[in-house]
């Protein structure tokens, strides 16, 4: 059976190891972005949904009232999301891919000449309080739930894992098996690079609508035109739910053996000063 003609809309991490792996698997793979590989959101970081502060002007997101009635039907849809039985659905379906994540990429990191990139170091995430470290639970359920290796640790053995980490942080979470690209973008761009000398093809432009074709196919409509594609994969950068801020932010600690995720308060949305 021949390959597929298949248009993948965004040139992200996601979007550039899917295509990749179609590419790989024999198929006509065009990436269509109006940016070059890793240039927009997967440059540097995830964004955030600042979910207890889009109505506050002065935080980084803001919510003008006069956009309600539009964005309503989105709204709801979100709330119903984030229902007990949609949270393990959704973790069901994300375990068994991001189970073999860290594989992947090494795989086509070390086919893209930026294996160096990658830093198999384990994700840690700590808390200053054990009521911070108490509304992980929901978190830490669905990790048993679906076999996803962590280590609760109390604060002589993260002290023992991170000595330069200050001495306020009482519990964190570690998950050895995780990682992380010291440079996100050099990854993705060398995810571009390898693509293109495999014969991908790159669609600078931006897609406006998509249009299902009877008989099979999708129509892409970008500012320049439209394109049939008898495939189509769409991949944007997961946006992370929590803000990015001094609130709880990603930061290396001073030896790099791991990343961590500093949060404080009961939650990770509350200023320690409040």
């Amino acid at each position: 059976m021949g390959g597929r003609e298949i248009a993948v809309v965004g040139a992200g991490v996601v979007g550039m190891s899917a295509a990749l792996y179609l590419q790989r698997d024999g198929h006509k793979v065009s990436v269509i972005d109006a940016r070059s590989p890793g240039t927009l959101t997967s440059y540097g970081n995830a964004g955030g949904i600042v979910t207890g502060a889009v109505l506050d002007p002065a935080s980084p997101i803001r919510l003008r009232w006069s956009y309600l009635p539009r964005l309503a039907p989105w709204l709801v849809r979100f709330l119903l999301a984030g229902l007990s039985a949609q949270v393990d659905k959704s973790a069901a379906a994300l375990a068994p891919v991001l189970a073999q994540a860290n594989d992947a990429h090494r795989e086509l990191a070390a086919l893209a000449g930026v294996h160096d990139v990658l830093r198999p170091v384990g994700w840690l995430k700590v808390y200053e309080t054990e009521k911070g470290f108490e509304d992980s639970a929901l978190e830490r359920r669905l990790m048993s739930r679906h076999g996803i290796k962590f280590d609760v640790l109390n604060s002589d053995e993260l002290r023992q894992l991170e000595p330069h980490l200050a001495p306020r942080f009482v519990k964190a979470l570690f998950q050895p098996d995780s990682g992380f690209a010291s440079y996100p973008w050099r990854l993705v761009d060398g995810y571009g690079q390898y693509f293109a000398q495999g014969g991908g093809e790159f669609l600078h432009e931006n897609v406006r609508r998509l249009e299902p074709r009877e008989g099979g196919g999708v129509r892409v409509r970008s500012e320049r035109g439209s394109a049939r594609r008898p495939r189509l994969a769409r991949h944007r950068a997961r946006l992370s739910p929590e803000p990015r801020s001094r609130r709880c932010r990603r930061a290396p600690t001073a030896r790099r053996l791991s990343r961590a995720r500093l949060c404080n308060g009961a939650h990770a949305g509350r200023h320690p000063h409040q």
